[in-house]
Formats: C-alpha cells, structure tokens, sequence
C-alpha cells in the first residue's frame, strides 16, 4: 500500500515530481500541465501556438515556391 493517496495526486509528465490533483503549473519545471490520466500522470496540454506557427510557415514557403518557380520568370 502507497503512502501517498493516488487519487489526490498525479505526476508531472516533465519532470516526474508529485503534484496535486487541482495544479495547473509544476513547481518544480514550472512547466503547465493538464488533468491526470488513469496511470496518475498528468497529461501534457496542446501546445496550438506551435501548430499555428508550423501552418503558417509552411504555407509563405509554398506561396515562396510558387513564386519562384511560376511568377518569377513573368515579372509578378
């Protein structure tokens, strides 16, 4: 049997150090972190920024692509 209730607490997916239930930020990495899974391991939130970034990104280098390989040469 645990000395720690495992329901009242769950473990930061960063750094592996105990947190409870209601915590939304790890004291130790400072890193956020969302609500526990069934092992006890708090669940790393979406980081959307990123994919937000990587769409835009990847559509100016195909609007580049385009531009070099079909408007370049006409003078657009």
């Amino acid at each position: 049997m645990s000395l720690i209730d495992t329901r009242a607490t769950k473990r930061c997916p960063y750094c592996h150090v105990m947190l409870k239930v209601a915590d939304t930020k790890c004291f130790q990495c400072k890193n956020k972190v969302g609500p526990a899974d069934e092992y006890g391991i708090a669940k790393k939130p979406t980081d959307w920024w990123s994919y937000i970034i990587a769409i835009i990104s990847c559509g100016g280098f195909g609007y580049f692509m385009y531009w070099l390989f079909f408007l370049k040469d006409k003078g657009g």
